[in-house]
């Protein structure tokens, strides 16, 4: 997540937005129709339709290719979604050892607070709960 974390944020730099997102047929888990990521927003794609949309693989290779959460099956990538007032903000998370999203992030995640709102950390994976716990792993930037 870390090295996804860099790519955005550079990503940024370069064009002054964050990457688009959008969920089944457009995101990145769309061949994924029987996972649970394919419903979850993710990054976008860039197809014969919209050849003009920059990625974080393409033209400019932030990433060479987004990686897979381990959590999920089918080789599904990370759920992103922007966030806030012209989308300045952005939410990356993974359902986490139990396999279930939780985070729902125009719900969960308030950019315009500096800490987590309640509803996100009482979704938060805990290590100390055992390896199958509920929550999800996320990364945010405010």
């Amino acid at each position: 997540m870390r090295s996804i974390q860099i790519a955005i944020e550079s990503y940024y730099v370069d064009n002054s937005a964050y990457p688009a997102f959008a969920a089944g047929k457009d995101g990145i888990n769309a061949d994924l129709v029987l996972c649970p990521a394919y419903d979850q927003p993710t990054f976008m794609t860039r197809t014969p339709e919209r050849p003009g949309l920059y990625t974080l693989t393409t033209p400019i290779q932030y990433m060479s290719a987004y990686p897979t959460d381990r959590f999920l099956l089918a080789g599904a990538s990370y759920a992103y979604s922007t966030c806030g007032s012209h989308d300045q903000s952005w939410i990356l998370y993974s359902p986490g050892p139990d396999g279930i999203y939780e985070i729902v992030p125009r719900e969960d995640y308030d950019p315009t607070k500096p800490v987590p709102s309640i509803s996100l950390i009482n979704k938060t994976y805990d290590p100390t709960n055992g390896g199958m716990s509920a929550g999800d792993i996320y990364k945010y930037k405010n």
